[in-house]
Formats: C-alpha cells, structure tokens, sequence
C-alpha cells in the first residue's frame, strides 16, 4: 500500500512541477527553474523506477496507478496554472 501512495504522489507532482517548470523557463526564472529541475529529476528517478519495476514484475495495476496519477497531475497544472506565460 505504501508503493502505491509513493507512486501517486510522485508521478502527481513530477507531472504538476514539469508543467510550472516550463512555465518557469518561458518567464526566464533561472533560479527557480534550477531548483524544479532538480526537484523533477528527484521524482523522475522515483516513480519511472517504481514504474518499471511494476511492469517488470507484472503489477499492472500498480502500472496504472502510474499513469493516472500522472494525468491527474497534468489536469491539476491546468486547473491551477489558467495564466498563460508572458511572451
């Protein structure tokens, strides 16, 4: 059950905290976009690993959970993001 809530929190914000990031970069925030980066990274690592081993290990619905956690966490950075980036 602990894979699990770490696998949906993680894909979540690595989805939401990509999304800023690049809203971040298109405002040209430097420090706040090194340090999302290294954040999203962070993530990355954890739930592609947690990801893969789950299909490795034919969790499927561990996979799933993957998924939708990450498009859960997209949808919530258009909900929350609405502003668009200054041009």
């Amino acid at each position: 059950m602990m894979t699990y809530l770490v696998v949906i929190i993680s894909q979540f914000l690595f989805i939401f905290f990509k999304q800023l990031n690049i809203r971040m970069v298109a405002e040209r925030r430097i420090i706040i976009t090194v340090i999302l980066t290294t954040l999203i990274q962070s993530l990355w690592l954890i739930s592609s690993y947690i990801g893969l081993k789950a299909m490795l290990d034919s969790n499927y619905t561990l996979a799933l959970v993957y998924v939708l956690a990450g498009s859960a966490g997209n949808a919530m950075s258009f909900k929350v993001y609405k502003k668009t980036p200054k041009e």
